[in-house]
């Protein structure tokens, strides 16, 4: 057979001059069947081949992914380097607005807090004048002789206590100046007790278990405990 050559440089659908002859290689590949020394001499040469293939591929684009990959880590270096001090202002200006916002609402809280216990002190005195009221009126229809008149009194009044006292809220949130910022709250985790993690929120570490697979071959079985050991045999 000859020498490998490619038909073009861009070698996407390449063709591959084999024995004289222009055969598509892998149509050659796909369809060898391997049935006796000479059909494997074939595909072994085939294999060769397509190595060649795959040695131009890299030839032709190597050096263009290289350079293309050091231009993209310089222009994100640079980018980065440009980014940074606004970052920084970004996060301490944020931090700053943060703060403020935090205690601007902890300082209306505490204000809608003391208007409520004001509106639920004032209820609460305005009921106990009611009750009051009330059993003074009993008291009197029970002296004239108006039993049920009373008992109807004693119930009004104990009426009065039973029920819940309710004042109006504020949503204090709306009354903070958010024009131009937002507060988000974001719900985070620290570990504390890693061996109290459920194991549904645990990663089998596989890169690990590789490497001592590859260290230990069936003896990593023991040591890794829950694994199956096994081996592939491949032509390469």
């Amino acid at each position: 057979m000859n020498d490998l050559m490619v038909a073009e440089k861009d070698i996407t659908g390449a063709v591959a001059i084999l024995a004289g002859k222009e055969v598509d290689i892998t149509k050659a590949i796909t369809s060898i069947k391997i049935i006796g020394v000479a059909t494997q001499d074939l595909a072994i040469k085939l294999k060769q081949d397509n190595q060649k293939f795959i040695n131009l591929v890299h030839e032709t684009f190597d050096s263009i992914v290289d350079n293309s990959n050091k231009l993209h880590k310089d222009a994100v270096a640079k980018r980065q380097n440009n980014l940074q001090p606004f970052e920084d202002n970004k996060k301490v200006i944020q931090d700053k607005l943060t703060d403020y916002m935090l205690a601007e609402q902890r300082r209306l809280q505490e204000e809608e807090n003391k208007r409520q216990a004001k509106l639920r002190k004032e209820e609460q005195e305005r009921r106990d004048r009611e009750e009051a009221a009330r059993l003074r009126e009993a008291a009197r229809l029970e002296k004239a002789g108006d039993a049920e008149g009373a008992q109807q009194s004693l119930n009004l009044a104990a009426e009065v206590t039973e029920q819940e006292i309710i004042v109006p809220t504020v949503d204090i949130k709306k009354q903070i100046k958010t024009s131009g910022v937002q507060m988000r709250t974001l719900w985070k985790f620290r570990v504390v007790d890693p061996k109290k993690i459920n194991r549904d929120f645990l990663t089998v570490d596989t890169v690990k278990i590789g490497r001592t697979v590859t260290a230990l071959r069936g003896d990593a079985a023991a040591m890794v405990g829950g694994i199956e050991v096994y081996s592939e045999t491949k032509a390469i």
